[in-house]
Parts: C-alpha cells; structure tokens; sequence
C-alpha cells in the first residue's frame, strides 16, 4: 500500500488477516456439520455452539484492522461531495481522533475484561473453553486497528494542503 511507513504494522495486519481466514473457513466448516449433524442425523453436537463462537471471535478480532487497512470498510463520504477537500481536511481529523480514542479505550477494557480470566468465570457455556486468549486477541484487533487510523491521521495531516486525503478512494 502507498504511504505505508511502517511495514511491520501491514505484516502484523496480513497476518491477522490469514488467522481470520482460517478462521472463518472453520466457521463454515463448523456450522456445515452442525447442520448435517442436527437436522439430517438428528443428533446435536455437545459444545459445538462453544467453538463456533470462538471461531467468530477470532474472525471479528482478526478482520477489523486488516478490513481497515486494505480499505474494505463501508463508507459513504457525504461531505467530501458537498463540502470537497476543505470541508473533509477537518472532519477527517475529527473522525480520525474519535476511532482512535474509541479503540483504545475499547482495546484496554476489553484485555482488562480478559485478564480477568478463569477466576472471573470466563469460560464458554459448555466445552469450559477459557476466554481470555480470546479477549487479548479482541484487544489486539481494536489496537491494531487505533495505529491505522494514527498513520492515516498523520499521513492525512502531512497532505494537509494536497488535493486528495492520501487514504481516499478515488
């Protein structure tokens, strides 16, 4: 990606990225055979809702950021169209600032949350899967994703005077 200054941040985001998909794969997998198992065979899974679940965590926790960086999030830009680039020069800023206050403070309560772990009866319903890897992972996904809206804010900032915000679409 074009004004990328931190290569470790995109490898760290790709590699999540590959967890996720693997991720979802086993949810597909998952629900697939819970399907089969319940209706055609007639007989549910014991704990299988557990691991669908934290397979669902890891793809959320690992998609945010890498959605993020490769620009996959939905976005309708109302304002660059009414107001151009003098308008969305401020309220990238703006908008910027609020997602990066949000997913840091989103990030520590959630490994505040996790950290808790076993003694706070984290675990999943049935299998007893502990939750806390699963809350850490959560945390790193909503951090990850708080340093990409920092690099967009400063690669945004330093094209201050620029025609176009670096990390629009075209």
């Amino acid at each position: 990606m074009k004004h990328s200054p931190s290569a470790w941040l995109d490898r760290a985001i790709d590699l999540l990225g590959g967890v996720g998909s693997v991720a979802t794969v086993l949810l597909v997998g998952v629900t697939f055979v819970t399907v089969i198992w319940r209706y055609v065979l007639g007989q549910p899974i014991y704990g299988i809702d557990d691991v669908a679940k934290m397979a669902l965590v890891v793809t959320v926790a690992c998609s945010m950021a890498y959605g993020a960086r490769r620009h996959a999030h939905v976005q309708v830009d109302i304002l660059e169209k009414l107001g151009g680039r003098k308008v969305t020069r401020f309220t990238d800023v703006v908008a910027r600032l609020i997602g990066i206050a949000t997913l840091a403070f989103t990030a520590k309560a959630v490994a505040v949350k996790g950290s808790c772990g076993m003694l706070c009866g984290n675990t999943s319903a049935d299998l007893g899967i502990p939750h806390m890897p699963f809350y850490m992972l959560l945390a790193l996904g909503f951090a990850l994703y708080a340093l990409v809206l920092v690099l967009e804010l400063v690669a945004g900032l330093a094209a201050w005077s620029e025609p176009r915000d670096p990390h629009e679409e075209n």
